[in-house]
């Protein structure tokens, strides 16, 4: 997010193809063969970063490698980029193992247990209560404008969650500089699934990193066939 010295400019002023993929639910991509991501928000935002590794990485790596006629490529994740990685290497989603020459997960996540951080720390407890009032108020999408009258009353009752996203993403960072600052901030009307955000608190208060709790047996039960979420075994990652 820096300019000149951030990864992707630094590697491909050295030489290297360089491709900036675009997760689903971004000003890039908030188009859908049958969902409209306001009208039908419940199915369209119905994913976290299990869904982005099953199906959005796998997709990016063979846009990539079929316009480049490359066997393989190198991925490097940061943060989320990470997680869905982990997990759609886990399960070998169309045989991505064989698709990849690297992997580089920068800030990685697959375990958050220990987390220090205030977002974590409020995601933690309250995710089961914050699914519970998603779906009573009908807001499963962050950030976007058009639902925000849905989001003040989301904030409404949980305030200090609300408080702790806005700071973490304040970009109030000693490695941020004013140009990539104004940048971003031009950016931030982009969304995402409130399942991200509670996935990553049920992974802070449980330390596994596992597929999404759809918070009892019963919708486990109807989405993964159990009544505890599959877990995601990275040992498999190779």
């Amino acid at each position: 997010m820096n300019g000149a010295n951030s990864v992707a400019f630094l590697l491909a002023h050295a030489g290297f193809d360089v491709w900036l993929g675009n997760n689903r639910g971004s000003i890039y991509s908030r188009k859908h063969a049958t969902l409209d991501p306001n009208k039908d928000a419940a199915k369209f935002w119905d994913f976290s970063f299990y869904e982005l590794g099953v199906n959005d990485a796998p997709a990016m790596v063979d846009f990539v490698t079929k316009k480049t006629g490359k066997a393989k490529i190198s991925w490097i994740g940061h943060s989320q980029g990470t997680s869905q990685m982990f997990s759609a290497l886990s399960e070998n989603i169309d045989g991505l193992q064989s698709k990849l020459n690297a992997f580089l997960a920068f800030a990685p996540i697959v375990n958050l247990s220990h987390s220090q951080t205030e977002t974590s720390r409020e995601l933690s407890g309250k995710w089961p209560y914050m699914e519970a009032t998603a779906e009573l108020i009908h807001m499963y999408e962050l950030n976007n404008p058009t639902t925000q009258t849905v989001m003040n009353t989301f904030c409404t009752y949980f305030p200090s969650v609300c408080k702790a996203l806005s700071k973490n993403f304040s970009y109030d960072s000693p490695y941020c500089d004013p140009d990539s600052e104004a940048v971003i901030s031009y950016r931030t009307d982009s969304s995402a699934s409130l399942y991200q955000l509670i996935h990553y608190g049920q992974m802070t208060q449980t330390g596994v990193f596992k597929k999404f709790d759809y918070g009892s047996a019963a919708k486990n039960t109807q989405h993964y066939g159990t009544a505890v979420p599959p877990t995601l075994d990275i040992s498999k990652n190779t």
